[in-house]
């Protein structure tokens, strides 16, 4: 930093010149170490001003940097998107894929022993009936004996008539052989 010369005090001046001289040459002096100090001011903000500016490139190229990236990632997540996309649409018409004898996505893709597929929904049976069987007299009668054992077979029926008809059910969903 350049340091300002205080003023110069005319008797520090040449005798023989004359008072106007060595007035303007003490003016002319003041005026040139006002100069030299503002610009020593002016040179130091420009300095402070270009280490500023230096940061602010380092910071702007650091985010070009981060945006480039971002951009590369969302391109690359876009592009698998896309492939993704073109696999699904391929293999929702595919007629052969895992097995199938039909669409991958529909009917006519039962599931076999060996082969996946879809499993269609069988048919809705009612539910049984509880049963409640008569009371048995307290002496014999063959009469009402025979009764009680027809109430029963009857109700065992019932129950074999609904297993057959879930088979049934599973059979014609083809959850099950035939």
């Amino acid at each position: 930093m350049t340091k300002v010369s205080p003023p110069i005090h005319s008797s520090l001046l040449p005798e023989d010149w004359p008072e106007a001289l060595k007035q303007d040459y003490i003016n002319k002096t003041t005026d040139v170490s006002s100069i030299a100090s503002e610009s020593e001011s002016t040179s130091s903000l420009i300095e402070a001003e270009s280490k500023r500016n230096d940061s602010q490139d380092q910071s702007i190229r650091a985010a070009n940097n981060n945006a480039s990236k971002a951009l590369s990632s969302a391109s690359a997540a876009t592009e698998r998107a896309n492939m993704n996309a073109q696999a699904i649409s391929t293999h929702v018409g595919s007629l052969s894929a895992h097995g199938v004898n039909g669409n991958n996505v529909g009917t006519a893709d039962y599931a076999q022993s060996s082969i996946g597929g879809v499993v269609l929904l069988a048919e809705s049976i009612a539910e049984l009936s509880q049963y409640t069987a008569p009371i048995a007299p307290a002496a014999y009668d063959q009469t009402e004996e025979q009764a009680f054992r027809q109430g029963v077979q009857s109700q065992i029926n019932g129950i074999i008539n609904k297993v057959n008809e879930i088979i049934a059910g599973q059979k014609s969903a083809k959850q099950m052989g035939l």
